[in-house]
């Protein structure tokens, strides 16, 4: 979400600032501004100056301050299609996430309907050691192979899925702006 702000440069000194050709974030010309604020101030205001400031710093919202000159809306312009692009791109890294996972778990679905998954080792390996007394797992592995037929994916439609699964690991769809936007 980009948001923008109009500081009057008369008002508070942060403000003019930016106006001024000072450069850097909010609360750093915010904290610049405090001090000269509080040091105008004559003493017996100072106290009820510095709780209003205060209460002033909790609701900024930081970012870079910039000045209006003949670079200010190729800045701005710039700024918002940076932010349009990096959500666009991490909604797009979402949905190559989701498609990933939703493929990964098609085959994993698919592998423990497999006869080598109700394999006895198998078996004890996915229970763990906790449980491994408990359990007798070569009835279990018969059990199982009786009880629910094999009914494993062709293995062209497995081969494609992980195909895909490749390509949506080892390419890079999308490229998130790091430092700011550079």
């Amino acid at each position: 979400m980009v948001t923008a702000r109009v500081l009057p440069t008369t008002d508070f000194p942060a403000s003019g600032a930016g106006a001024r050709g000072a450069r850097g974030s909010l609360s750093k010309l915010w904290a610049l501004a405090e001090s000269e604020i509080l040091s105008a101030a004559p003493e017996p205001d100072r106290e009820a100056c510095r709780n209003c400031l205060a209460r002033g710093r909790e609701v900024l919202r930081d970012g870079e301050v910039i000045g209006c000159d003949g670079e200010t809306p190729s800045r701005l312009l710039t700024h918002l299609w940076s932010a349009i692009e990096c959500d666009k791109a991490r909604q797009g890294l979402d949905k190559v996430d989701r498609l990933e996972a939703g493929l990964g778990e098609i085959l994993n679905a698919d592998y423990a309907k497999s006869i080598e998954a109700r394999a006895p080792d198998i078996l004890e390996r996915s229970v763990g050691p906790a449980f491994e007394a408990a359990f007798d797992f070569q009835a279990m592995s018969s059990v199982l192979a009786s009880a629910s037929p094999e009914a494993t994916l062709p293995e062209s439609r497995r081969r494609r899925i992980g195909q895909a699964l490749s390509v949506l690991r080892s390419q890079r769809f999308f490229v998130l702006a790091t430092n700011g936007g550079k």
